[in-house]
């Protein structure tokens, strides 16, 4: 009968242990572990998005250069500029201020009354050229709104000056600009022979000169 109780009570013992050991164990050891699993999965998703932001890269646009600066139409001075472009070609370019305009239109009246015109003269050695001792001139008929023009001349190796004005109806020219001068180049070789480049001849001449045909013979052989 002892040992029978004594079994017993041992029976209900064990059962109190076990019941004690499960409870802990669901509250200190389950729970831990749930815990873990969502740090894990917030880590997870944290790192995903961290991983986004680095893979989505800023969107780089290259800033275009800044537009070249451009040069002025006009310049307010009254400028008449002559260049020569070849031996029978002159170029001309030009700026009439307003305040300019209006004193002539003011003394001679509107622009009805008057041409346009670029008087080009040759002055080719002369020294001291006053508008009335050029060797000869030409007009050449332009319009108001021209500011450049392209001038054909005589020839190659002379001195020019253009004046710009305007030929009024009664036939007087009254110049408003005068350019600069200059002389257009040859058309052909110069005369002139430089000592260090001479021709093949006077550099070596004991060398045989052969004719062309002797030459043309040679290289077909």
């Amino acid at each position: 009968m002892d040992t029978l109780y004594t079994l017993i009570i041992l029976a209900l013992m064990v059962s109190v242990a076990y019941g004690i050991y499960a409870y802990v164990k669901s509250t200190f050891a389950v729970e831990p572990q749930r815990k873990s699993i969502e740090s894990l999965k917030k880590n997870s998703i944290a790192n995903e998005e961290y991983a986004e932001e680095l893979t989505q890269f800023p969107e780089w646009k290259k800033k275009s250069p800044a537009p070249d600066p451009e040069l002025p139409h006009i310049y307010n001075h009254d400028t008449l500029v002559l260049m020569a472009r070849d031996p029978n070609w002159l170029y001309a370019y030009w700026e009439i201020t307003a305040t300019k305009q209006q004193q002539f239109v003011q003394q001679y009246g509107s622009s009805a009354n008057y041409q346009p015109v670029l008087r080009v003269y040759d002055i080719s050695n002369i020294d001291n050229f006053d508008g009335t001792n050029a060797h000869h001139y030409q007009d050449v008929e332009i319009n108001d709104y021209a500011n450049n023009w392209y001038l054909k001349v005589d020839g190659p190796a002379r001195t020019y000056c253009v004046d710009y004005g305007y030929r009024l109806k009664d036939g007087r020219f009254i110049t408003i600009l005068r350019s600069n001068f200059v002389s257009t180049p040859r058309a052909s070789m110069s005369d002139i022979i430089d000592d260090e480049w001479l021709p093949i001849v006077e550099l070596y001449p004991d060398v045989p000169r052969y004719p062309a045909s002797s030459v043309e013979q040679m290289y077909k052989q």
